[in-house]
């Protein structure tokens, strides 16, 4: 009789087991290409590229160089202090859009919390996940041997053209695009200044969740009336709202240009 039960539960053991690495291959993530035109005259393309981690609760989407600079800072401070003391003395990519936010979706709750600096500043907001009135289109096309379907939204300003993997059932994407019935593989607005690209999909056990760390508590409006004032006069937002100065010494030095803001055109969401 003992024998049996210890027999038995083994066997609930063992179906336990196969049951939670059945229920971790539901967790994946998703590569995305995400590129803006910086300015709209010579038409110059800025590129960053972007991780859609998800599973049926939440959804993170995150820039794939902030991720690996915080986790090594969460870490280990000491190696994450020498690696930005090595990256102030080396010159970044002249394509790089530097766009370091993080959206933390929960799915559930229909809400998502999103972290992001403007100049030295971290800010943190929570909000409704937006509804972008989605109208379905029957033309379909193949993104990386997916059947995909076309789906015509607007918010805050834009109107998006996306396209949803009918046979990945998951109303998430990448940035803040949801509420289709498949994962989102392409989006970008129809004047073609933000584009997000799939690049591949890979199974993933890592953790859905924010890195401990200090902002600003705000909301949406507010923070974006904020980076309007930073993208006015990068300088003046550093010598006049950051709570880390920085002293820039010569005018026109190597660092103010490099910062110089010479955007051409709106940010994604277009306040009224």
């Amino acid at each position: 009789m003992r024998k049996s039960i210890v027999i038995l539960i083994l066997s609930i053991m063992s179906l336990a087991a196969i049951y939670a690495e059945e229920t971790r291959t539901f967790e994946s993530e998703v590569s995305y290409l995400a590129t803006c035109i910086k300015d709209t005259v010579t038409n110059k393309v800025l590129t960053d590229t972007f991780k859609l981690r998800f599973d049926g609760n939440k959804a993170l989407f995150y820039n794939v160089e902030t991720f690996a600079e915080d986790s090594l800072k969460h870490n280990d401070l000491t190696a994450w202090q020498k690696a930005i003391g090595s990256a102030l003395t080396r010159k970044q990519r002249a394509d790089k859009a530097n766009s370091s936010y993080y959206i933390l979706a929960d799915l559930q709750q229909k809400t998502y919390i999103f972290k992001d600096k403007i100049g030295t500043n971290s800010f943190s907001y929570t909000d409704s996940l937006p509804a972008f009135n989605w109208q379905l289109k029957s033309e379909y096309k193949d993104i990386a041997g997916h059947r995909c379907a076309k789906a015509i939204g607007k918010y805050m300003g834009r109107t998006y053209e996306a396209w949803y993997a009918t046979d990945i059932p998951t109303p998430v994407g990448p940035w803040k695009f949801y509420g289709l019935p498949g994962l989102v593989l392409s989006v970008y607005d129809t004047q073609h200044q933000y584009n997000f690209t799939f690049i591949d999909m890979q199974p993933c056990h890592g953790e859905i969740t924010l890195f401990p760390s200090k902002s600003f508590k705000t909301t949406k409006e507010k923070f974006l009336k904020e980076y309007a004032i930073y993208q006015n006069d990068p300088i003046a937002y550093y010598n006049d709202r950051a709570m880390i100065k920085i002293n820039f010494g010569k005018a026109g030095n190597d660092f103010e240009q490099e910062i110089k803001n010479d955007n051409r055109h709106r940010i994604m969401e277009i306040l009224k």
